[in-house]
């Protein structure tokens, strides 16, 4: 029997130290470029703006950037001892249609458009990152690429990056996020399921329209719909195996416009939720198994179209075991530790994870006292600026500290 090589990464190095205290003494820019980021949020692909910044910013650091990104994405690039075992960096920079009202003072200057996910201190964090590594640049062991990705609430700008074949240097790729659940100084990282894929569904279910007084002669597809709803419930509840994670909600219904019409068709739409590519496919399955039933039951028709979301977010195992313990270079002020649960949200991040070996991991950023504890995706989401001197020096430590097994 061959015996399985095992790495500690921390006995690999001599980047031992933490670099809070570096990362505490630009704290200052730290927040002045988070908040320019929320004051000025830019949605989905077309994030010029937003780019144009994070060059002025690497610019006036002499950080190298790489020719041939797709569209708004911005890559620094550090060259370090070995070309070999390239490291990648990633953060997010698109924000969302929300109406911010959260009240601050540097709240979005912009209508409808809010960073209510944290991609904002994403950003100011890796900038720090690169700012502190350009700085040790002659004791960075290997090429690393600082990754600002637009597009990752929709449609997805991971995928394009991937495709253009600028990243394919990668051996490892790590990416953080901000997590209003867990306090400042607080972390988790699931071994190997972290989030989940995001397949979305469209119903058309067309019946016969008519009288409301005279049911019997129509196909109502209001009354059908109450029940295949009903009934797509039950595919995961009762045929799915109950350990395996899953989730089908329908998130709108749309049919009708009268009190005494039926009328010719409704409207459903949901998402799929899974780890397991079989089960994303058994679902589907059962969807389209539920509308023959109803249908041919009742002498309806129906149109389904599936939209294939973000792949399932399923991390390198050993790559979450190189953050616990890289982690654990910060002691007591960034706790690290591993999530048993995965999370039922997506993440384009899942595209770098199919081809380079990583890690997706979460930050704390509630602070109850700063009333920094409403969730993601809320139109008063708020974080603790305490955690961005933590993310930027995990950042650099995961950087100083990488090896490739």
């Amino acid at each position: 029997m061959t015996a399985i090589k095992t790495y500690n990464y921390l006995t690999m190095t001599k980047h031992k130290i933490s670099l809070l205290p570096e990362a505490q003494e630009i704290l200052k820019d730290l927040k002045k470029w988070r908040r320019h980021f929320h004051q000025n949020p830019e949605i989905g692909l077309d994030v010029p703006d937003t780019a144009d910044y994070i060059r002025q910013v690497l610019n006036e650091n002499q950080i190298e950037i790489l020719e041939g990104a797709p569209g708004h994405t911005v890559i620094g690039f550090l060259k370090g001892v070995d070309s070999l075992h390239s490291l990648g960096l990633r953060a997010d920079m698109d924000a969302l249609p929300i109406e911010e009202k959260t009240g601050l003072p540097y709240a979005s200057h912009r209508e409808n458009t809010m960073h209510a996910c944290g991609h904002d201190a994403h950003m100011a964090m890796l900038l720090g990152a690169a700012v502190l590594l350009r700085q040790k640049q002659k004791t960075l062991p290997q090429d690393t690429y600082f990754i600002f990705q637009p597009g990752e609430e929709d449609p997805g700008g991971a995928l394009p990056i991937m495709e253009s074949g600028i990243l394919k240097p990668l051996k490892g790729i790590f990416a953080l996020h901000m997590d209003p659940h867990q306090s400042c100084g607080i972390g988790g990282v699931n071994r190997e399921k972290a989030m989940a894929s995001t397949d979305c569904f469209y119903i058309k279910l067309i019946g016969r329209g008519g009288h409301a007084a005279l049911p019997h002669q129509s196909v109502d597809p209001i009354a059908m719909a109450a029940q295949v709803i009903n009934s797509l419930q039950f595919i995961v509840s009762r045929l799915i195996d109950p350990v395996e994670p899953a989730v089908l909600t329908l998130g709108s219904i749309n049919g009708g416009d009268r009190p005494n019409v039926i009328p010719d068709f409704v409207t459903l739409s949901g998402t799929i939720r899974t780890f397991s590519e079989d089960l994303r496919l058994q679902i589907q399955q059962e969807i389209r198994r539920t509308l023959d039933m109803y249908c041919t039951r009742y002498g309806a028709t129906y149109d389904l179209e599936i939209v294939p979301g973000y792949p399932p977010v399923i991390n390198t195992p050993r790559m979450c075991d190189f953050i616990l313990e890289t982690s654990r270079i910060m002691g007591d002020a960034l706790v690290v530790n591993e999530m048993k649960q995965p999370r039922m949200a997506g993440e384009d991040f899942s595209y770098y994870l199919q081809e380079i070996p990583g890690a997706f991991y979460w930050l704390g950023c509630r602070n109850d006292e700063k009333e920094c504890i409403f969730p993601l995706h809320h139109s008063k989401f708020n974080l603790d600026e305490d955690v961005l001197p933590l993310g930027a020096s995990l950042h650099c430590l995961c950087a100083l500290n990488f090896h490739q097994s």
